[in-house]
């Protein structure tokens, strides 16, 4: 139920009188006779629906007790749907005159009027900012919002505690890559369009990803079987760098690890040069020809095939299209044996058939 202003200011100077005794033996200990300097303020912002003597005014008094007393003075009370109130002088005059202090010894100055405004947090509630920078997010890792979960660490709400202004909106400034994990960005308050403020705003950024995940303990130095691990869909805050089966069977652990873990590089052993696949299907690769003692750096081609150290494997010429066979043999390098090479060496025929040439007769 909404109670009248002008009532509610009878109910508070009502529970005043109540407690003016109480007030009149605290003014009394500290001494009547103590100065107390009113100074009010034109305007004043609170936190809470609750106005008191502190939030409008400076006091001054040699009895710091005496000051602490006279800040908590109840002075009006907003209702849910109110956010400004005005209180006048005389009713701070009033208020403390049944607190106890002596009007002879106490100096109200300043604004004759307060005008006291409640603080508005942001419009935007964290829950719907947070949703709102999943889908900038989702936008530029190219994933579904579905798949993406962005956790507030800091709230909207702490972020603009000092701001006076209604938020109309914000925004997140991202930067053009960025990662997964907690991160910092900067977030702007808009009122009415205009710039308010910016922010530092702490996320926590997850991504849905298919994971190797162990399906029971592993002890270090085990070799990997495909009944050991399994693919799971798992909200991981770094990318998974291992998501087949088959890219991590007969590998090496290099630690222990628990049953539910999610695998990665990291928990391998390195392999050998002669296991690691040096050209990957789709690469481009530089392709050397070999006649002999001679070698000569043609033009890249495609790997059509994955390939070891050694392995035969099929390349596209990038400009010709042809299916050409090279061995592998170095990252991302291809050699093509032309055969062991020959020298032509000219008959006598042809050396007295060169234009110029003498010949015995």
């Amino acid at each position: 139920m909404d109670i009248p202003r002008t009532l509610r200011i009878n109910i508070c100077l009502a529970a005043a009188l109540l407690a003016a005794s109480g007030g009149v033996a605290m003014a009394q200990q500290s001494g009547a006779s103590v100065a107390v300097e009113v100074r009010l303020k034109p305007t004043a912002m609170i936190e809470s629906s609750n106005v008191v003597l502190r939030d409008i005014a400076d006091i001054r008094c040699a009895d710091p007790q005496l000051v602490s007393a006279l800040g908590e003075l109840d002075l009006e009370q907003l209702g849910d749907d109110e956010a400004t109130c005005e209180i006048d002088a005389a009713l701070v005059q009033l208020r403390l005159r049944l607190a106890g202090v002596n009007i002879r010894s106490m100096t109200l100055t300043g604004a004759e009027k307060v005008i006291v405004a409640r603080r508005q947090l942001p419009a935007v509630s964290d829950a719907a900012f947070a949703a709102q920078l999943r889908l900038q997010i989702a936008d530029q890792y190219a994933v579904d919002p579905a798949d993406l979960q962005v956790t507030m660490l800091t709230s909207l709400q702490d972020a603009w505690k000092d701001q006076n202004d209604t938020a109309a909106s914000c925004d997140a400034l991202l930067p053009e890559a960025l990662p997964l994990g907690r991160r910092s960005v900067l977030v702007r308050c808009l009122s009415a369009g205009q710039l308010m403020t910016t922010r530092q705003v702490t996320l926590d950024i997850k991504l849905e990803q298919n994971a190797l995940v162990a399906q029971a303990d592993l002890p270090a130095g085990h070799s990997l079987t495909a009944e050991d691990i399994a693919v799971e869909r798992r909200m991981l805050s770094t990318l998974v760098d291992v998501n087949h089966v088959e890219e991590a069977v007969s590998r090496q652990l290099v630690r222990h690890v628990r049953r539910g873990a999610v695998l990665g590089e990291f928990d391998f052993a390195r392999r050998p040069i002669q296991d690691s696949m040096l050209v990957k299907s789709r690469d481009t690769v530089r392709v050397s020809a070999v006649k002999g003692s001679l070698k000569v750096v043609l033009q890249v081609a495609e790997a059509t095939q994955s390939g070891k150290l050694g392995d035969r494997i099929l390349l596209k010429n990038i400009d010709s299209q042809r299916i050409i066979s090279g061995i592998v043999v170095g990252p991302g390098e291809v050699e093509i044996d032309l055969g062991p090479a020959t020298v032509t060496r000219p008959t006598p025929t042809q050396i007295s058939s060169r234009p110029g040439s003498g010949t015995l007769r």
